[in-house]
């Protein structure tokens, strides 16, 4: 509602367990409707199932000896978190917040583009 002053007043509402989530990446595409489907993601190294140590003669923790997966250091995981559809308007709309608020940080943080090579993309459906 507006008041006769010309003015607008925003009042938000979150439900009781609103916890905003991490997420460092994020997977998506545009859906058979137009829309954009936006995965966020916490990209890490998965943790280990089971790890094997050797106890010493003293009953302290000796060296590692079996890792289950044994590939783990090869593994990437994508974890999920959430995920938003947006229509082609409001994509347009965050799209410009987004970087609107980018440059005023870039500005005050003093990041050049240069300098800042972070978050390319290898394919379309993932940064």
């Amino acid at each position: 509602m507006s008041n006769n002053d010309g003015q607008l007043t925003f009042k938000f509402i979150f439900p009781d367990d609103y916890n905003p989530v991490y997420a460092n990446g994020i997977h998506g595409e545009v859906t058979p409707r137009g829309e954009f489907i936006l995965h966020f993601v916490q990209e890490r190294r998965p943790v280990p199932k089971a790890i094997k140590h050797k106890l010493t003669e003293g009953g302290r923790l000796g060296d590692e000896l079996d890792r289950d997966p044994k590939d783990h250091e090869d593994l990437i995981v994508k974890y999920v978190t959430t995920g938003v559809t947006l229509n082609y308007r409001d994509a347009k709309s965050i799209h410009a917040w987004l970087g609107r608020m980018l440059e005023h940080f870039e500005k005050t943080a003093g990041i050049s583009q240069e300098e800042d090579n972070h978050g390319q993309a290898d394919n379309e459906h993932d940064v």
